[in-house]
Order: structure tokens, then C-alpha cells, then sequence
């Protein structure tokens, strides 16, 4: 594959010498590939899911017949360009008012070799690196073929549709204390207890709101054999789902007067079936200091973890009667 590089010249005029516009950004080593073409494989890779070997017939049927290693360097090439994008969307995602941050676990195959900390890399992204290195130098000791890690979204929730993933090898509390360390929002989190030495640790300075989706779970897993039991609960849920749905396009003034006239009520109406005599008998004490239920619309914080160990346990009194 050739290119070529346009000059112009001024005829009679040798002192403005020869003069080429300003070339595109290389790629990789050499500046033989257009930052389209890179596009191009990784909307094949990321988009498409199609592996290097099906991007080579691809490309060979235009003349082009790369090999994979080629098609990785440009992957790799391509991530200095990407950065300040990445970059501008964590961002923003932390100046919204709300952050939903959630984990799953993903299995990382042992490279041939081990990566290095690279010298224009940020602090941060060099932290990460030795925490990676550190990891991989344990796992290879043990003869393991692979090692456990973790992946994080954090999600903006209320002006910011961005969906970041941050890659850890642990599913410690460094993540989300490294990525809210200066947060001051709403985060929206399980129960995890990485998640709440985060949000109730002192690392989120404003208040958290649990997952009513987490508590509905365990109820709606007991009314197989507790339909009776779990009818009036989840019914009660159901409402808040469509104050929810109808608020969609509100404002967030608009949200809060709605759920102040609406959703009140019912959560009021929760928390009197949660201190009856089906609920009352199975929950923790703290439970019943004070009605957290109600703060999740007055922007107080709300302990999810209380909840959720609330639900768990009726359930299982539930059972076990």
C-alpha cells in the first residue's frame, strides 16, 4: 500500500519554497493509515464482533490483504486519538446530578507477555497498570491460565447517557473510590459492601439511594409459594414502576412535585405493611428508625443495605413458617 503527499509551489517565487498541508494523525509507525481506516476496524471488532481473521477476506476483496497483527497494532494505534473523547464523557458523567454504578465479573486470559507501565500514561492509568502487573506476576507463580477481574459501569443518569467502563482486576473498593473521589452527586448502587463503603464511607459527599429493583427481587422470588403473603407489597411496587414510566419526560422539578404528591403516599403505604405483622416481626432494628423509605423522595440518604436485609429476611421468615 502507497500514498501519496500533495505539495504546492508558487511559480517564480522560490523563497516560499515548497509547502504540503498539515497530515492527519498517524496511526501507527510510519503514517501509512488513515484514522478512517482504524475507524473502520473498530466498528468491525466492537461493533460488529467480527474477529481479525474475517476483517482480512473483507478487506482483500477491495485489494488489501493486511495481516492480523497489522490490524491489532491499529486497534492499539488507535487509543491516544480516542483518550480526549473518553476523557470529555467521564466528565461529564460525573457532573450529573445522579451516577448509577454497577460490576460483573469477567475472566482475564494471561497474556504471552506482560504489559508495562508506559510513560505518557497518567498517574492514574499507571496505577492501574502496576495493579494489573502485580496480578498477572501472582497468577503466573501459581501457573494459572487466567485470573478473575472485574468491570464497572458508571452510567449518568438524569443529563449525561453515558455508559463508562472501568476495568479492575479486584473488585475492590480502589474503583469506585478512585473514580467518585470527588463526586458529589446521587450514586445509585446493590448492596455490595465495596459499593457502600463508597457511598456511606465518606468518599460521596452528598446523599445515595438504593434499588427498589433489589428489594421488589426478593419479594418477587417469594410469590410462588407466598402469593397471598407478597401480593400487597409488589402491587404496591408496581405503582411507583408507573409514577416512574409517567415521569419519563419530566423535569426534575416536575419529577419531585409528582413523586411528592404520588409516590409518597405509597411508600407510606409500604412502610405500614413492612411494620405489620407479616414484615414487622422479621426485620433488623435498624429497620425501624426512621422511615428510610421516605427519603428516597426527599433526597435524604437512604440505606439501601437496610432494605434489602429487610426483604431478605421477610422472605425468609416466609419460608421457614
Amino acid at each position: 500500500m502507497s500514498h501519496a503527499i500533495p505539495y504546492s509551489l508558487a511559480p517564480g517565487q522560490p523563497q516560499c519554497g515548497l509547502k504540503s498541508p498539515e497530515r492527519p494523525v498517524g496511526i501507527v509507525e510510519g503514517d501509512r493509515y488513515d484514522a478512517s481506516l482504524a475507524v473502520a476496524i473498530a466498528n468491525n471488532k466492537f461493533g460488529y464482533y467480527l474477529p481479525y481473521y474475517r476483517m482480512q477476506d473483507i478487506f482483500a476483496s477491495s485489494g488489501w490483504t493486511p495481516s492480523r497483527s497489522t490490524l491489532d497494532n491499529i486497534i492499539d494505534g488507535l487509543e491516544f486519538i480516542v483518550q480526549p473523547l473518553v476523557g470529555l464523557m467521564w466528565q461529564r458523567v460525573l457532573s450529573d446530578l445522579g451516577v448509577g454504578i454497577d460490576d460483573t465479573n469477567v475472566t482475564l486470559l494471561m497474556p504471552n507477555a506482560i504489559p508495562e507501565v508506559k510513560e505518557d500514561d497518567t498517574p492514574e492509568q499507571q496505577l492501574k497498570t502496576r495493579r494489573l502487573i502485580d496480578k498477572m506476576l501472582e497468577a503466573q507463580k501459581k501457573g494459572e491460565a487466567s485470573l478473575n477481574a472485574k468491570m464497572w459501569v458508571y452510567s449518568g443518569l438524569v443529563n449525561q447517557p453515558y455508559n463508562l467502563f472501568d476495568f479492575r482486576v479486584s473488585r475492590h473498593r480502589d474503583g469506585p473510590a478512585e473514580v467518585l473521589g470527588d463526586y458529589s452527586g446521587h450514586v445509585m448502587a446493590d448492596c455490595y459492601s465495596g459499593n457502600l463503603s463508597v457511598i456511606l464511607g465518606g468518599w460521596v459527599e452528598d446523599d445515595s439511594h438504593g434499588l427498589l429493583v433489589d428489594a421488589r427481587r426478593h419479594m418477587h422470588e417469594a410469590r410462588i409459594n407466598f402469593a397471598k403473603e407478597t401480593a400487597l407489597p409488589l402491587a404496591l411496587m408496581a405503582q411507583l414502576y408507573d409514577i416512574e414510566r409517567r415521569a419519563v419526560d419530566y423535569t426534575a422539578k416536575q419529577r419531585y412535585e409528582l413523586r411528592q404528591q404520588d409516590s409518597v403516599m405509597i411508600l407510606a403505604r409500604l412502610r405500614q405493611w413492612l411494620d405489620g405483622p407479616i414484615a414487622g416481626d422479621a426485620l433488623p432494628k435498624q429497620v425501624g428508625q426512621g422511615d428510610q423509605l421516605l427519603a428516597a423522595t426527599t433526597g435524604s440518604r437512604c440505606k439501601s443495605s437496610l432494605w434489602m436485609a429487610a426483604c431478605r429476611s421477610i422472605t425468609t421468615r416466609l419460608k421457614l413458617s
